[in-house]
């Protein structure tokens, strides 16, 4: 987990980068996204690296996902943190700020399993756990590498048998890995 706020947003911190990376870079005009584009693209190679020394590069899909040569990578970011794992299988990695929005978690619901809707009538904690279900969806929807676009309903996160694990860290976020 890597905290944005302390990456230098100058010459620095662009040292790790390709050309087209520091294209992309310069067209972003949020501060809060840069830092996030760098913290996201400039350490993930060195960690595929120390990871397997003979990851060179990292390709991305059409569709965003990065892909190593020797190992599976997964990032996530939300402000102000980057996070990443790396295994040997394929993995999917999502983090999460809680933040309470009644329209939104009611326009989603509908995504959600039978179950994950029980979940998600309780009152008090309704808001953590719509952000706990979500982290989890996007992680083995990034695990099988069909990202969000797929029926998250059939995406059941409260089986057992999915290989979820799922972490409420400081600050209001869930952190979950799908193995």
């Amino acid at each position: 987990l890597l905290d944005t706020r302390r990456l230098p947003l100058g010459i620095r911190g662009l040292s790790g980068l390709s050309l087209a990376e520091r294209q992309e870079w310069r067209a972003i005009r949020s501060r809060t996204a840069a830092r996030l584009f760098l913290g996201s693209r400039a350490m993930a190679l060195p960690m595929a690296r120390a990871f397997d020394r003979r990851n060179r590069q990292i390709r991305r899909l059409p569709s965003g996902q990065p892909v190593l040569r020797h190992g599976h990578i997964s990032i996530s970011r939300c402000y102000p943190y980057v996070a990443f794992a790396l295994s040997p299988r394929p993995l999917g990695l999502d983090l999460e700020r809680i933040r309470y929005d009644e329209e939104v978690i009611d326009g989603v619901a509908t995504l959600f399993s039978a179950a994950e809707q029980v979940v998600l009538r309780h009152p008090a904690t309704r808001a953590s756990a719509f952000c706990r279900i979500w982290s989890r969806k996007e992680a083995l929807a990034k695990r099988q590498g069909c990202g969000i676009c797929t029926d998250l309903a059939a995406l059941d996160t409260l089986l057992p048998s999915s290989h979820l694990h799922s972490r409420r860290l400081r600050g209001g976020y869930w952190l979950s890995l799908a193995q």
